[in-house]
């Protein structure tokens, strides 16, 4: 499970440019599932990409499931009726849990966060009775 920021996503692709600055011959590659095309035209300027080629296929696919669900904006549970599900699959399915994105501003990301360390405690590691260390966690 990943965990993505939104606000800090799109500033930190804007500075690719700089490396392709240093870099002038270096081969970029925009890969994006959500933009439109005043954003596409965006990234392609804010990358200095000259003449790029844009492929564009339906995303529709069997292995990927996108879901949007409303929630409260205030409230100490505001999350709850989202993260609670997930939690308890993540803990039966373990290392079998499909991989899944949160996206969100950072208070929804760290609230999230919080709530995941907290909720699965111990059993946040892999295998279980491994050492509480990040790179034994279920979830990124």
């Amino acid at each position: 499970m990943f965990l993505v920021c939104r606000k800090c996503f799109r500033p930190a692709y804007t500075k690719v440019s700089i490396l392709s600055s240093h870099f002038p011959h270096a081969l970029i590659i925009a890969l994006t599932a959500t933009a439109t095309l005043d954003m596409q035209k965006e990234i392609i300027e804010s990358l200095g990409m000259s003449q790029p080629a844009v492929i564009t296929v339906n995303p529709d696919r069997p292995n990927i499931y996108f879901a949007s669900f409303s929630r409260p904006s205030r409230g100490s549970h505001k999350l709850l009726e989202i993260l609670e599900p997930l939690t308890k699959e993540l803990q039966t399915k373990r290392d079998n849990f499909p991989l899944t994105l949160i996206y969100g501003n950072l208070e929804t990301i760290s609230e999230s966060y919080l709530y995941f360390s907290q909720t699965l405690g111990i059993d946040q590691y892999d295998p279980p009775g491994a050492a509480a260390l990040a790179k034994n966690r279920l979830f990124t």
